[in-house]
């Protein structure tokens, strides 16, 4: 089973991007979506321009006159009252207004502005360029939510300009399709995170895990104590050499902590052996959580529990000595009987030159009675007093 660290700062993490990412894609989709609007409506509004350019007959005169024929009239009204037009205007070559027809849904059909010179019609007119702009109307009164407008030059039989045509086109319907397109695509992006970033790394922290006992080879699949999850006993030995013979890297320093459960037999006469195998699990798990994932632990018999801890010095080892006293000396209820165990602990700072099984010796025999022996009862009172100690100060 794994334990609840490994999952923290790799959750934290991809949670972190995942969420990044959400908010990153989520601007990104929403700036592609503005621009597809945009654009849509500046290409409609162009090509209801030109539209009107090649379809007025004489619309050099319909500017000089400011009249249009019945022929004209009719294409210019069918445009705004049954197209998506909703205002057509003709200006000219100095961009003062020549006519306008608007749809009575959004104008009046008049324009108290038209001796005012539009100085976008007399740029493109002077230019010959085309001016286009899509444009958020709904602050603006008697105007659509999205609209866009354009201006090109009108030409006259020759192809010569004789002022400007300009063109404003309703494009709510199509930004609101293309918005609410994107409101149900965004709902998605959060499963495409997951996929793209959870799943992976959950892989990889189950592979992590299962990595841990991957310096032992597959014919030694049985060096794994079927009750703890941790080496047996021939299994921790190898280990600790190996961190013996590393431990230059460490900075010359090596740790060997030995554990026994003193009361396994009343253990069992309480609970059975299943209780008895589940405080045994409890106590690995304890010790797994409290040390490092690359410190070996090993049950090296059914009470005694042992751990290497390369680079440790005389105050971690002391510190990490009375916290496992802490947590594995907690009850526990199992099938409604309490468990508490009593253990004993050695623990020897191994320095010099010392061979691994000399410094696991030394280890046991700090319980048998020398300077280092710790045990349960005495470690239990110095905890709690500690925790008096702070609570006091707090």
């Amino acid at each position: 089973m794994l334990r609840l660290r490994i999952y923290i700062i790799p959750f934290v993490v991809v949670s972190i991007i995942s969420l990044g990412l959400v908010a990153g894609l989520n601007v990104a989709l929403r700036q592609v979506v503005e621009s597809a609007v945009s654009s849509e409506a500046s290409l409609k509004a162009q090509e209801w321009a030109q539209y009107f350019n090649r379809n007025i007959p004489f619309i050099d005169r319909l500017i000089e006159t400011e009249k249009s024929s019945p022929g004209q009239a009719d294409i210019i009204d069918r445009s705004v009252l049954l197209g998506d037009v909703f205002r057509f205007r003709l200006f000219h070559p100095d961009g003062t207004l020549a006519m306008a027809s608007n749809s009575g849904q959004f104008g009046s059909g008049k324009d108290i502005f038209a001796h005012k010179i539009n100085q976008h019609a007399l740029e493109v007119f002077n230019s010959g360029t085309i001016y286009i702009e899509a444009i958020e109307g709904s602050a603006e009164e008697n105007l659509p939510h999205y609209y866009a407008k354009a201006y090109v030059q009108a030409l006259g039989p020759e192809g010569r300009p004789v002022g400007v045509i300009e063109v404003f086109v309703d494009q709510t319907v199509t930004a609101r399709l293309l918005r609410n397109n994107f409101s149900d695509w965004i709902f998605l992006i959060p499963l495409i995170c997951a996929l793209v970033y959870l799943v992976p790394v959950y892989i990889w922290i189950f592979r992590a895990e299962s990595m841990r006992f991957s310096e032992l080879t597959e014919g030694d699949a049985a060096a794994i104590d079927v009750v703890t999850g941790l080496f047996i006993r021939h299994a921790f030995i190898h280990k600790l050499k190996r961190v013996f013979e590393n431990r230059e890297s460490h900075g010359g320093n090596v740790g060997v902590v030995l554990i026994q459960v003193s009361n396994i037999k009343a253990i069992i006469e309480e609970s059975g052996q299943v209780g008895c195998d589940h405080f045994l699990r409890h106590v690995a798990n304890n010790i797994r959580f409290i040390v490092r994932e690359s410190d070996p632990v090993g049950r090296l018999t059914g009470t005694e529990f042992a751990i290497a801890l390369p680079g440790v010095d005389k105050r971690g080892l002391d510190s990490l000595v009375g916290r496992i006293f802490v947590s594995v000396c907690q009850s526990l209820t199992y099938r409604n009987h309490i468990i508490t165990g009593e253990i004993n602990i050695g623990k020897h700072l191994s320095s010099g030159e010392e061979r691994p099984l000399v410094a696991l010796g030394l280890a046991k025999s700090a319980i048998e009675g020398n300077s280092e022996e710790r045990t349960h009862k005495d470690d239990v009172a110095d905890a709690l007093e500690h925790q008096d100690k702070n609570a006091d100060a707090a």
